[in-house]
C-alpha cells in the first residue's frame, strides 16, 4: 500500500502540484523491514545510482509501453539519461481506453517517473519532500474524450517531457519546469522498444540515487497499475 500512495501522490503532484496525502510512518512498519540492505526501500523498491542499470521482470496488468524489463542509466557530467527498454510502443494511439479502476480527470493517463536524490542520503522513500527532481514523461488521451476527437496521434506526439526541481523552503512541495530551458527531452526507439529521458540535473554525481516507475492512471489498482524496479 505505501507504494500505491507513493505513486498516485506523483501523479497528483506532476498534473496539478497539490499537497501530497499522507503516507505511512515508520512506526507502522514490521521491525524486520528496517533492516534491510540500503538499496533497498521498505524491501520493496530498489533504488539504482546514475550509471547503473538493472533488469526487471514482467509485470501482469500493464500496457506493453509500461512494462519494463530492462532499465539503463547514463550519467554525463551533470546530465542523467534513463532509458526504459519496454515491452513494446504503439506507433500511437486513436482512441482513450475506459479507466478500469481509477480516473483522475485533472491527470495524464501513462507516466514514466524519474526521482532524483542528489545528495544520496534519502532514507524514507515514502517522503517525497527528500527529493530534489523528478524527471518525468507522460502521455494525455484526453483529446480522444471530446466532441471530434482526431483520428489518429503519434506517440511522439502525445509524450510530454518535463523536469520538475522541488522546491523545500516553502512548508510545502512545488515545482520549477525546466522543460522551457531545453534541459529535458527524450528518444525514442520503435526497433528496440525503447524510451529514453534525459535533463540537466545540477549536482548529480554516481552517489545520487533514483527511483524509477511506470504509472497508469486508467487502472490504478492494488496490484495493477504500476511497475517499478524491486528488490
Amino acid at each position: 500500500m505505501l507504494r500505491l500512495v507513493l505513486i498516485v501522490g506523483l501523479v497528483l503532484l506532476t498534473a496539478a502540484c497539490v499537497p501530497i496525502p499522507p503516507l505511512e510512518t515508520q512506526a507502522a512498519l514490521e521491525p524486520e523491514t528496517m533492516e534491510q540492505s540500503a538499496d533497498c526501500f521498505y524491501n520493496e523498491i530498489l533504488h539504482i545510482s546514475p550509471g547503473d542499470s538493472t533488469n526487471d521482470g514482467p509485470t501482469a496488468g500493464l500496457p506493453d509501453f509500461l512494462d519494463f524489463h530492462r532499465i539503463e542509466t547514463i550519467l554525463d557530467g551533470e546530465n542523467v539519461k534513463v532509458v526504459f527498454y519496454l515491452e513494446g510502443i504503439p506507433e500511437g494511439f486513436t482512441e482513450s481506453p475506459p479507466a478500469e479502476k481509477t480516473s483522475l480527470e485533472s491527470s495524464d493517463d501513462y507516466f514514466w517517473i524519474v526521482l532524483i536524490d542528489v545528495e544520496g542520503t534519502i532514507e524514507d522513500a515514502g517522503d517525497i519532500q527528500q527529493f530534489e527532481y523528478m524527471l518525468s514523461g507522460s502521455i494525455s488521451l484526453k483529446r480522444f474524450r471530446t466532441g471530434s476527437p482526431p483520428e489518429f496521434m503519434s506517440f511522439e506526439e502525445l509524450l510530454n517531457i518535463i523536469l520538475f526541481r522541488f522546491v523545500h523552503d516553502k512548508g510545502e512541495v512545488g515545482d520549477e519546469s525546466l522543460h522551457e530551458t531545453g534541459k529535458a527531452k527524450f528518444e525514442l526507439s520503435h526497433e528496440s522498444n525503447s524510451l529514453a529521458l534525459s535533463g540537466e540535473v545540477p549536482g548529480i554525481t554516481t552517489d545520487s540515487k533514483l527511483q524509477i516507475y511506470t504509472v497508469n492512471v486508467l487502472d490504478l489498482g492494488e496490484e495493477t497499475g504500476h511497475d517499478y524496479v524491486s528488490c
